[in-house]
């Protein structure tokens, strides 16, 4: 019987299975070598290009390939079972088959939906990887990028230090099923013994457009989060169509209550975050700051200090939950 050419496919695919996974696995070799001349240049298109080849490389590998080796496997041996199977026991064995289909179909599903869960799931115990999932540390929808954050000194009175904490970065959305992403610019604050924050503003804009910065209103435009008061957001969400990027700044004074002990604080990413660079300007010499990372340290230079600003720069990836805690004392 001759073939079909959506029949022929397969087995094409089957017959050339070292081709499919030589492209692959080239296709990744190019991605870390683009990431090798990121790290020298430490240009922003070149990691994003590794990070997509190497992502392309590992879909064709393991989603392409696997999924049609899998179900012609599936379908060769179902169809085998099923012609020896007798008359008497046919209608259960098909209840089988299709129970088993539907269990393929469902798994191949979710490699398309979430193929670093389903990598994930081959080497990690399965209850730790459903609650990393479960947890959205995956979700991917947007990508934070060119994070700058600045701590500006603004005074000392008595025991209290003045800073001003400005957070810089872009915006853009990656992936998702929308054609819009509804951004709230969310900031939690949570007051300590130490130390108080006060929201005092905030803005955005197209990223390299020439338009003004829209500013928010904190009397107006910022409103307390109904499920959690310590958390700030935007009366009315920002728009942000997918492939494009949006500017946004916030500026948030802290003060510190500095004591024989001095005080901490901490700061952790609740995005992906491509690029990240800490500034601590006008800092008086009397005090000391110092920086903690919870991220590896090889991600993590040593700073650079000239005159009264110390500087961390070049972080090159967070993940939700990193970020790094820092303490503010007398010498």
């Amino acid at each position: 019987m001759p073939q079909t050419d959506e029949e022929k496919s397969p087995y094409w695919i089957l017959r050339n299975a070292k081709t499919c996974t030589t492209i692959g696995i080239i296709i990744i070799l190019v991605g870390q070598v683009i990431y090798f001349l990121y790290q020298q240049t430490h240009e922003n298109y070149l990691s994003v290009l590794s990070h997509f080849l190497t992502i392309l490389g590992e879909a064709i590998f393991v989603m392409f390939l696997l999924h049609v080796l899998v179900e012609k496997k599936n379908h060769n041996y179902s169809h085998g079972l099923l012609q020896k199977q007798s008359e008497h026991f046919k209608v259960e064995f098909q209840d089988l088959i299709n129970s088993f289909k539907e269990d393929a179909n469902t798994t191949i599903e979710n490699m398309k939906e979430g193929i670093f869960a389903a990598l994930l799931k081959d080497k990690m115990p399965h209850k730790f990887v459903e609650a990393i999932i479960e947890n959205k540390f995956f979700d991917t929808e947007i990508l934070r990028k060119n994070l700058v954050l600045s701590f500006e000194y603004q005074k000392t009175e008595k025991n209290t230090l003045y800073l001003h904490q400005r957070t810089d970065f872009d915006i853009e959305y990656v992936s998702g099923k929308s054609s819009h992403y509804e951004y709230d610019m969310g900031v939690n604050l949570t007051d300590t013994p130490l130390v108080k924050y006060k929201f005092l503003e905030a803005g955005c804009k197209k990223s390299k457009s020439k338009d003004p910065i829209k500013k928010f209103s904190i009397a107006d435009d910022i409103v307390k989060d109904t499920s959690s008061p310590d958390k700030l957001l935007l009366k009315d969400v920002i728009q942000i169509k997918k492939g494009e990027e949006m500017s946004f700044y916030q500026i948030i004074e802290a003060q510190y209550q500095i004591g024989n002990g001095g005080a901490v604080d901490n700061y952790f990413t609740n995005l992906h975050t491509l690029k990240m660079n800490i500034e601590i300007n006008r800092f008086p010499e009397e005090y000391i700051f110092d920086v903690y990372p919870t991220f590896p340290s090889e991600n993590f230079n040593n700073p650079e200090k000239t005159g009264t600003k110390i500087s961390y720069s070049n972080i090159e990836f967070l993940v939700p939950g990193q970020g790094f805690g820092f303490s503010i004392s007398k010498k």
